[in-house]
């Protein structure tokens, strides 16, 4: 059970302070472009962050350090922990901490991601600002907190590493391309990061919101709210629009239950066996590996 001290209700104010460089991340990536412009190889290359980090998202934070939904060493397991972090949504224990809860209390007034409260925005970002939202309930991720190598990611200072490395990298880059390519570094940064991490997290959250408001529901038994959505699924999310299914067998690998149910990620994991990377797949709705 989550602790009282991790709870939070819609009376828990927004945490203003701690906010700050959630809020300048996004308020970078929106104002941003207005200053430097926009390139088309600044726009590719916010698109292609946008899917690449969506599918590290996707296929490591949710199916991997969530639902264990796959089985890869320890070597890979502190490589997916490193890529998670690229996408600004905090370390993988803190996410798999949320996401299990989540499904514990799919759309009731315990459901952090809820639109009990204050509807859409709350499920979609406000109960990421409230205070409490951002600390690790460790007692739901005792198979993760035995890895020291991974416990350290829910450290800021370490989690931010990633991030950091792949924004200077987007500098040196539009740096590097320069007038050739009509771009430059503060640009490409801006767009190609900021931008691209901006509309990233947005993409992310809609599973939290739009998945829970706007659909087709399969499985009636589930006992919430969540929805398949196509759109969201296919241009958006690379699989996780298939909300319904996956909260009807969450511990499955693949969330697109039928043929015409496109789901991307599936695909990317598929492949990561191919590799040698990941192997036991779960194609049962076992809670045990």
């Amino acid at each position: 059970m989550t602790s009282p001290a991790l709870r939070h209700t819609k009376e828990s104010p927004i945490d203003w302070r701690g906010s700050i460089p959630f809020l300048t991340l996004w308020a970078t990536g929106i104002i941003g472009p207005f200053f430097t412009g926009l390139s088309s190889i600044s726009v590719a290359v916010a698109i292609l962050l946008y899917y690449v980090r969506m599918f590290f998202v996707t296929a490591f934070l949710h199916r991997y350090f969530s639902h264990k939904s796959y089985r890869v060493n320890r070597f890979w397991q502190f490589i997916f922990a490193i890529l998670t972090c690229l996408a600004v949504q905090n370390g993988p224990c803190w996410w798999a901490a949320h996401h299990r809860h989540h499904h514990q209390h799919s759309d009731t007034e315990k459901d952090f991601h809820s639109n009990f409260w204050w509807g859409f925005l709350e499920s979609h970002v406000l109960w990421f600002l409230r205070i409490n939202s951002q600390k690790t309930d460790w007692g739901r991720i005792g198979d993760l907190k035995r890895y020291p190598e991974i416990r350290a990611f829910d450290n800021k200072l370490i989690y931010i590493i990633p991030p950091t490395l792949l924004a200077v990298g987007c500098y040196w880059l539009g740096s590097f391309l320069g007038d050739d390519y009509g771009t430059n570094g503060w640009q490409m940064m801006i767009v190609g990061f900021f931008l691209s991490t901006f509309i990233l997290h947005n993409g992310t959250f809609t599973i939290n919101s739009i998945s829970h408001m706007w659909g087709k529901q399969r499985y009636a038994d589930t006992g919430d709210m969540s929805l398949n959505n196509w759109f969201l699924a296919i241009f958006v999310t690379l699989g996780e629009g298939w909300h319904n299914n996956h909260h009807k067998h969450q511990y499955l690998v693949r969330q697109g239950h039928t043929p015409w149910e496109i789901d991307i990620t599936y695909y990317g994991i598929k492949l990561l066996e191919a590799l040698g990377i990941a192997r036991g797949l779960r194609m049962s709705n076992s809670p045990t590996m």
